[in-house]
């Protein structure tokens, strides 16, 4: 006889399924047959708590099969609107992606130490897909979820503008030592970047525009230390800092054009299989760092990282998915964006938790 422990885990299980799945996610990129399932699977768990008398068990599920029953519908119109809504979701989720990558990156944090580059990557998507939002709009008048998106994401360009200028003016200011200690330490940063996305990492995997992105950053710290120089600082510490970053971009351009080279040789296939895999390994981590542990006790910044390389990841994907159309990349692709969505949950999750300690 199937005790109500067991029954109630059974039932746990398909909610959660559930919750990982749909909760949250936009209807066009779900798929009814899952949810067929997954509905399947609670009518027969239903019939055992009915039989064991477990009458709070088939209450609960009872009303989620309700709502499970009418998603189903739900999602099978939304699939049915054609190819401009998809485009629409397609526009409206990486547009999220982007807020939300600037909500971790610079909301709520000091100018002086944040990374410029990363903002004017957001920035640039989020002006190619504002772009596109705008002509789907045109065709879809009557669509106000594109409407809003479109709307908040002109917004946000504004303020990521104004926000480029702000960082940019904070950072070359102040007194001779201030600013080469600054750049030394954003210069920091990005090796430290350098050994998460790279160090170790197939290359198959990796994105070229990362590390260029990350090179021009350093052009830049490069140029402001040289201008101190110019200025009349003169301290081995210093001198120090130039050479070893004028040596680390040197290395990261050969590494650059190893990267392009093995890009270009790749087969597709391949490139579809390096990501899979290392987004596996993000996931991993993840699950090593995070899952079951107290949300008060965690490393932020390492949420934060995963995330990064997972819309990275997500990213080349997408781009693959555009000029090859395979399956398997389609559908890890997709498993990839339902990560991200999950992963930057938990991530505001733990803000919150962490207000309630300070």
């Amino acid at each position: 006889m199937t005790n109500f422990d067991d029954i109630r885990r059974a039932a746990d299980q398909q909610l959660q399924r559930y919750v990982v799945g749909f909760a949250g996610h936009p209807r066009i990129t779900r798929n009814p047959d899952l949810l067929r399932d997954i509905i399947a699977k609670l009518e027969e768990v239903r019939g055992q708590a009915e039989a064991a008398g477990d009458t709070s068990t088939v209450e609960t599920i009872d009303r989620s099969l309700e709502s499970y029953r009418s998603e189903v519908s739900r999602i099978e119109e939304a699939k049915g609107d054609g190819p401009l809504a998809m485009s629409a979701s397609r526009a409206m989720t990486w547009g999220q992606f982007a807020m939300n990558r600037y909500r971790r990156n610079f909301a709520g944090r000091s100018r002086l130490d944040r990374d410029l580059g990363l903002l004017k990557e957001i920035t640039s998507d989020l002006e190619k897909l504002a772009a596109e939002m705008a002509r789907i709009r045109g065709a879809r008048p009557t669509d106000a979820s594109l409407a809003n998106a479109h709307d908040a994401t002109q917004r946000n360009l504004e303020m990521y503008r104004t926000e480029q200028r702000s960082i940019r003016d904070m950072q070359n200011g102040g007194a001779v030592g201030e600013r080469a200690a600054r750049y030394a330490n954003l210069a920091n940063a990005q090796f430290k970047l350098y050994g998460y996305h790279f160090a170790g990492k197939s290359r198959t995997s990796r994105q070229p525009e990362l590390l260029s992105r990350m090179l021009d950053n350093l052009e830049d710290y490069l140029g402001g230390m040289r201008s101190l120089k110019l200025q009349g600082l003169n301290a081995p510490a210093h001198d120090k800092n130039i050479t070893v970053v004028e040596g680390n971009m040197a290395s990261w351009r050969r590494e650059l054009d190893t990267i392009r080279e093995t890009l270009r040789s790749a087969a597709p296939a391949d490139r579809g299989g390096a990501l899979g895999q290392a987004a596996n390994e993000r996931f991993e981590e993840y699950r090593a760092a995070f899952a079951g542990k107290p949300r008060t006790e965690v490393d932020l910044e390492l949420l934060n990282q995963i995330l990064e390389d997972l819309v990275q990841i997500a990213k080349c994907m997408d781009a693959l998915d555009a000029s090859d159309g395979d399956d398997r990349n389609a559908a890890n692709l997709q498993i990839v964006l339902d990560r991200i969505r999950l992963y930057e949950r938990e991530h505001s999750r733990i803000v919150e938790a962490r207000k309630g300690t300070s």
